[in-house]
């Protein structure tokens, strides 16, 4: 998304923030969260997507059982060939 995406949605809420320096995205993502001021914060980078209603479903997750955090499973979209990899619970005690 762009600056130009962010003026067209015309929502108060959403804040674009214009770093001077190039910096690493946990720079980024700390700021972001000083200066938030909703209840929830959820993180996108530049090569992400996600689902229509991912948000959503975070959030009456978080509400319905009264937590603090909420995390989803990703799934890898190959560009180069089309195969969409789903990561297993082998595959991700793995890399712990």
């Amino acid at each position: 998304m762009t600056i130009y995406d962010i003026n067209k949605l015309k929502d108060y809420r959403i804040k674009f923030i214009k770093l001077k320096i190039n910096k690493a995205p946990s720079y980024a993502r700390n700021l972001g969260i000083k200066k938030s001021k909703g209840e929830f914060i959820s993180f996108q980078d530049s090569d992400d997507f996600i689902h229509e209603d991912k948000l959503e479903k975070q959030i009456i997750n978080l509400k319905s059982n009264n937590a603090d955090l909420d995390f989803c499973k990703i799934c890898i979209h190959l560009n180069d060939t089309n195969e969409i990899i789903f990561p297993n619970i082998v595959q991700e005690k793995k890399n712990i």
